[in-house]
């Protein structure tokens, strides 16, 4: 019978949709097979080879008559089963092939979200349930007229809820009942598993694509002047799906997923399908955009739940499906539509269809695989899955799966002899040409680790760590041990190594079962005896080290003879012995012949001194005089240098004490000064104060050995300093390195400094910088060596900085809280300690002459709490010879004084060469009498004058000197 024009096109727009339906399995398996991995590929193109098949046949037998038969309470129907069409029953024929295709494409959803675990034989038993149940139960109630939703008007014009929903929701109970992929959430966190070809799983992407005209535009079953519309809103929705998914990544991360892209397209193409006739093509764009982003979140918040989708089918299929059925009661054309529902309506019956479905299609599916999984797993396996569902399943080989099973071989039978065979002209031939030129490698190092080993002078063993006997021995181990191989190799490591020289067998095995399971991969040493084969014992030095050969762990052990070393540290513990001895005796007889000679010194120096003062008085006797000095200075010398040598033997010998207590350190440095002054200035130098009496406080120490080391140390500034300047600066700080409280002083000069070569050995006793010093400056070279030992017997240290022509900071750092354990000596010698005193202010110093004691006690009070060191002197007479001594930076003097008035302590000062440059300011009730001598003074100022105008005065008067000086 001839057909009509219009029907034979039709016929034929069917069959060509039906084709792209078709072509749209073949865009599954190439993204299915291109998501997972190598090992499980053949699987998952063998399940939606198998799947299409299977459902085709099933819908042939019952599934078409449940969809499309004569409805039972809108719920399945009830004839056209196993239907048998006529050669002229064409329309049904191209309606049933359609219909078959949409039903394979609902089944092999599940093929690819269940990747990777899920058993074939499983999988075909749902794929019969999915095409035989489940799909025409949903596909009635929405697309057989008389079914309970089609009624109500729902819409779902291709399938985004029958078809793609469907197989969503199955995939979504099956994932839960098999659960996630082995090692995906390793650790609680999600790991992505790399497919084995993403361009092949993009290429399906595209495949389905132009498969989806066909599913969409052969929905009419006619080719109608709608149909270029829905092919036009089919393109859009992927579009939109694509462009959607490119925005979502671009505003979550810095760089594009592929899988998302991919992912969104799917899903744009899902979200379009149930109202594909219905949406114009603008809402078309968005209801796809939408449908990637709700995917990609949906896929997102799967990955949170650990459920674990291999393609992300279910994000795709059934959440981009949900969506695209609520989409056409939101967008769609309601005259197209043609429900006579409003839009209101349209979405709550959508809502309804969407429900019903996922009760269906979850609700069936979970409980049916429930009920298998308690009688047979679902799932493969965990060997299985290991190896791959292409072996496992289906015994079917790849050149890489050959190149693994070799490799494994290899690694089992730990031969690096061998070799693996190499394909030439493909893939995994290369890589097992790049695995045997590692073994090549691998071979060489193992070999030069093995000549190391067996070359070695040291003794090496490994030790089980399970029963610690000794599993290997190199050459050196037997020759060291005396004993055969056979002997040693399985005997447990307590029968060749001890402890303790003296300790049994069985504690020595108690302590090295103690002692052995603590060592790490660091290594611990220990000093052990060994045992030979004749019983004797022997000193060894053991390192053990916990070492791991791929899962196994055990002890590596290197040992050495220590015999020679032992013997020649005992010989050194005599000779040191013998050396303690003498240098104690030597400290006793240096500590007697002192106190000896003491004695007698002290009769001389006291007679001499005595001499002195009686030769004075006799007139014929005076020339006697200086002799006497000569005889007291040099008992006054012999006896220093007699107190040096003592206080060194007491320390050496360990006898030297302290007294810690609290101690103020301005007071002491004030004191100190006093007692220095005269000494500094006999060579014409200035002694400089820098320091804050109230800043430094009180801190824990011996004040006498203080006072000492600082006498000493200015001693020697002033003695190696002319016409210079000596510097005594204090001040606290917190040093981080060796966290605690320190007070620093520093004793600087500007004297003749000292080389490298001479500060290397400064400390040391009995030496001087050099022959020449020691004749021009005298000394015995004990001085430093002394303090040196009082400061470190007080917790502290002393450090030196030298320039030769320059001068010489010697700096002594003092714990405030005392000398205690917690303080970490080792980063005190290693020159950790520093700290400047640059912001600690010079205190200079002002003299004030006047015979008015209130006065003076009241300006000196002012002068002080300002900052200034004042030196009040109330006698014109002892004017110079203080002076002479403390050389001020200030003097104010009064003019009118009984005894030498200012006139002539002026004259005084003005022909003195370290007072010359000094400035003066006089003060006078009357100082227009102040005649012809302005060019001596800096200023003449009228008394009476306030004690706060003085220090303003006091203040500007120095400014103007330090001015003066900068400029010259």
């Amino acid at each position: 019978m001839d057909l009509e024009p219009s029907t034979a096109i039709n016929f034929i727009w069917i069959g060509m949709c039906a084709l792209l339906v078709l072509l749209m399995q073949a865009g599954f398996l190439c993204l299915e097979s291109g998501l997972t991995r190598t090992k499980n590929n053949i699987n998952v193109a063998l399940k939606n080879l198998s799947d299409l098949g299977v459902s085709i046949l099933i819908l042939w037998g019952f599934s078409y008559g449940f969809i499309f038969g004569d409805s039972m309470f809108g719920i399945f129907g009830t004839s056209q089963f196993f239907p048998s069409f006529a050669s002229d029953e064409g329309e049904a024929i191209c309606f049933f092939v359609y219909q078959a295709l949409f039903c394979g494409t609902a089944v092999t959803i599940l093929s690819g979200a269940t990747a990777e675990r899920m058993q074939f034989r499983s999988y075909i038993f749902f794929a019969i349930i999915i095409s035989g149940l489940i799909y025409p139960v949903c596909a009635h109630a929405s697309w057989n007229g008389a079914g309970w939703l089609a009624k109500m008007g729902f819409v779902d014009f291709a399938g985004g809820t029958v078809v793609h929903s469907v197989g969503g929701w199955v995939s979504l109970a099956v994932l839960l009942l098999i659960g996630p992929r082995l090692g995906i959430y390793e650790g609680g966190k999600y790991r992505h598993v790399n497919g084995s070809n993403l361009p092949t799983a993009m290429l399906g992407i595209l495949i389905l694509w132009f498969g989806w005209f066909g599913f969409n535009g052969g929905s009419f079953f006619e080719l109608n002047k709608n149909v270029p519309g829905v092919l036009l809103v089919t393109m859009f929705g992927g579009a939109g799906g694509v462009v959607g998914s490119l925005a979502f990544e671009a505003f979550r991360n810095d760089r594009i997923n592929v899988m998302n892209v991919m992912t969104g397209c799917i899903a744009g193409l899902v979200a379009i399908t149930a109202g594909a006739h219905a949406i114009s093509p603008m809402f078309a764009i968005l209801v796809g955009a939408t449908g990637a982003i709700v995917a990609n979140f949906s896929a997102v918040l799967l990955r949170r739940l650990r459920i674990d989708d291999a393609v992300e089918a279910i994000p795709a299929h059934l959440c981009a499906g949900i969506w695209g059925t609520l989409a056409v009661g939101i967008f769609g054309d309601l005259s197209i539509l043609g429900t006579g529902l409003s839009r209101i309506n349209q979405i709550g019956v959508q809502g309804l269809g969407i429900l019903y479905t996922g009760l269906v299609a979850f609700g069936l599916s979970f409980a049916i695989g429930k009920t298998i999984n308690r009688f047979r797993s679902l799932r493969v396996s965990e060997e299985d899955e290991k190896v791959g569902l292409n072996i496992s399943e289906h015994n079917a080989a790849t050149d890489f799966h050959d190149l693994f099973i070799t490799m494994q071989d290899h690694s089992q039978l730990k031969d690096l002899n061998s070799r693996i065979p190499e394909e030439p002209f493909t893939e995994a031939g290369m890589v097992a040409n790049l695995y045997n030129r590692v073994l090549n490698a691998l071979e060489a190092a193992v070999n030069h680790t093995h000549t190391v080993v067996n070359t070695a002078m040291d003794g090496i063993v490994t030790i089980s760590k399970d029963d610690l006997t000794i599993q290997s021995i190199n050459p050196a181990a037997v020759a060291i041990l005396e004993q055969p191989t056979e002997a040693i190799v399985g005997g447990e490591i307590s029968s060749f190594f001890r402890i303790g020289n003296e300790t049994s067998q069985g504690e020595n095995r108690d302590q090295l079962r103690r002692i052995i399971p603590s060592v790490d991969s660091n290594g611990t040493c220990l000093a052990v005896w060994g045992k030979r084969k004749n019983g004797q014992s022997f000193p060894l030095e053991l390192t053990l080290a916990e070492a791991v050969d791929t899962n196994e762990a055990f002890y590596v052990g290197v040992f050495r003879d220590m015999t020679e070393r032992y013997q020649a540290e005992l010989r050194l513990m005599q000779e040191k012995e013998k050396a303690d001895r003498a240098n104690k005796a030597k400290s006793e007889f240096l500590a007697n012949m002192s106190h000896e000679l003491r004695t007698p010194l002290n009769a001389i120096i006291g007679y001499s001194e005595i001499l002195e003062m009686e030769v004075e008085e006799e007139e014929e006797l005076k020339t006697m005089c200086d002799d006497l000095k000569t005889i007291n200075n040099a008992g006054h010398h012999l006896l220093s240098i007699i107190n040096d040598v003592l206080d060194i033997s007491k320390i050496e010998a360990g006898k030297m004490d302290v007294l810690i207590e609290p101690c103020e350190v301005g007071n002491s440095l004030i004191a100190v000064c006093d007692t220095i002054q005269p000494k500094v200035a006999e060579r014409n130098n200035k002694l400089v104060r820098r320091f804050d009496i109230d800043d430094l406080g009180s801190i824990s120490t011996d004040e006498t050995k203080l006072k000492q080391i600082l006498l000493n140390l200015m001693s020697n500034s002033a003695k190696f300093t002319k016409g210079g300047y000596i510097e005594l600066a204090a001040a606290k700080f917190f040093d981080q390195p060796t966290d605690c409280e320190w007070v620093h002083i520093r004793v600087s000069d500007t004297g003749i400094g000292m080389t490298q070569d001479q500060l290397g050995k400064v400390f040391e006793a009995f030496t001087q910088a050099s022959a020449g010093t020691t004749k021009e400056y005298g000394g015995t070279g004990l001085g430093l060596t002394i303090c040196q030992a009082y400061a470190k017997m007080l917790g502290g240290e002393i450090t030196v900085q030298s320039e030769p022509g320059v001068g010489t900071a010697l700096n002594v750092y003092l714990p405030v809280n005392g000398p205690g354990e917690n303080i970490d000596y080792d980063k005190i010698r290693a020159g950790a300690l520093q700290h400047r005193m640059d912001d600690v202010p010079v205190r200079k110093v002002v003299a004030l002459i006047d015979d008015d004691v209130d006065t003076t006690a009241l300006y000196g009070r002012y002068l002080e709490k300002a900052g200034y060191e004042c030196i009040i002197i109330n006698q014109g007479t002892r004017a110079i010879m203080e002076l002479k001594t403390k050389t001020p930076d200030l003097i104010i003097l009064d003019l009118v004084m009984p005894g030498a008035d200012g006139h002539a302590v002026l004259s005084q000062v003005r022909t003195h060469p370290r007072l010359l440059s000094t400035p003066v300011v006089v003060l006078s009730a009357e100082a227009e009498k102040f005649h012809g001598r302005l060019d001596q003074v800096q200023d003449v100022v009228k008394k009476p004058i306030s004690p706060e105008e003085l220090v303003l005065k006091t203040e500007q008067w120095l400014n103007a000197t330090d001015d003066l000086a900068l400029s010259n």
